[in-house]
């Protein structure tokens, strides 16, 4: 298999040298951060090849002070508040508290744009990936939006719901920052995950292996098998590695009575800004995933590996 499924994923939401000098890398950015939290990793800052990642995007606030107090400006913001209003009646927000902090265009009617709402967030770097397509959060509670017709989306939900085409998350990569490299957004070798994503899940897959074991495997022994599409900023993806010989055993799984079959001891994962690895059911009891994400895996899984023998 190594990459070669070529099979266009639905629309929802290269090989780098590796060893260990990255390795050493990890543990030099634990002891400076102090990764004590294991829900959380600021390790996915990590420079990919020793050339480290595009800073993150300068924001020029005096660029949008006037869009704020626009109309549509004030309608973006007041959306926003309701939507928060709507999930959690504890938050005391008022209107001046949603500031957009940067407009990256209409696409299809959707009014893209970053702000923030008084909430606060982490100030750290991390990423996330919508479409395959990897991005920077640079932390301080930051909101990646689209607002169309009165609703606000997370970018992972507008592109879900078909309001934002891949082309155009290219082209706002593209937008907050201008020198971006092309294998952020070139597909790699699974049609709609980037070359870049595949390297990050590629070397955490080996960080994680290394980790596990004494045995002495480079990122050439690492591959994706599949890639099942991205889910509210997780990718869906299989591993392989030259490592495991695993043992050749049917078997189903069962979550939420959703299907899986395998036939090895080897399983769908989902990777992701904040967790490295986890199993689709520990994703799906954590609430990463909804049960309708993995009826749509599970039916993929079945396109790819049992065509003619689907399980449901």
């Amino acid at each position: 298999m190594r990459g070669c499924l070529q099979l266009k994923c639905r629309q929802h939401d290269a090989k780098p040298k590796f060893h260990r000098s990255f390795l050493f890398s990890v543990v030099l950015l634990c002891l400076v951060t102090s990764c004590s939290n294991g829900a959380r990793s600021e390790l996915l800052d990590l420079p990919i090849g020793g050339v480290s990642t595009p800073g993150p995007p300068r924001f020029d606030s005096s660029l949008v002070a006037d869009f704020n107090d626009t109309e549509l400006g004030r309608r973006i913001r007041q959306d926003h508040l309701n939507k928060l209003r709507n999930y959690d009646q504890q938050w005391e927000l008022t209107i001046d508290d949603v500031r957009i902090r940067e407009s990256y265009g209409t696409y299809n009617g959707c009014v893209v744009v970053t702000l923030t709402d008084g909430r606060g967030g982490p100030d750290m770097i991390t990423h996330f990936v919508v479409a395959g397509i990897l991005f920077q959060d640079i932390g301080g509670g930051i909101q990646f939006v689209a607002w169309k017709e009165g609703r606000v989306y997370a970018w992972h939900e507008a592109y879900s719901l078909g309001l934002l085409a891949r082309e155009d998350l290219v082209d706002i990569s593209k937008r907050i920052i201008p020198d971006l490299p092309y294998d952020y957004y070139l597909d790699g070798n699974h049609v709609g995950l980037s070359v870049r994503v595949e390297e990050f899940i590629k070397q955490w897959y080996l960080y994680r292996l290394s980790r596990n074991s004494d045995v002495d495997i480079t990122v050439d022994d690492v591959w994706i098998e599949a890639y099942y599409g991205s889910y509210n900023n997780y990718a869906v993806v299989m591993m392989g590695d030259g490592y495991h010989n695993y043992i050749n055993a049917e078997r189903i799984i069962n979550i939420d009575g959703v299907l899986f079959r395998y036939s090895s001891e080897n399983s769908i994962v989902i990777w992701g800004c904040y967790r490295n690895f986890m199993e689709l059911q520990d994703a799906y009891d954590r609430g990463l995933l909804t049960r309708e994400n993995i009826m749509d895996i599970a039916d993929y899984h079945n396109q790819v590996f049992y065509p003619k023998n689907p399980v449901y």
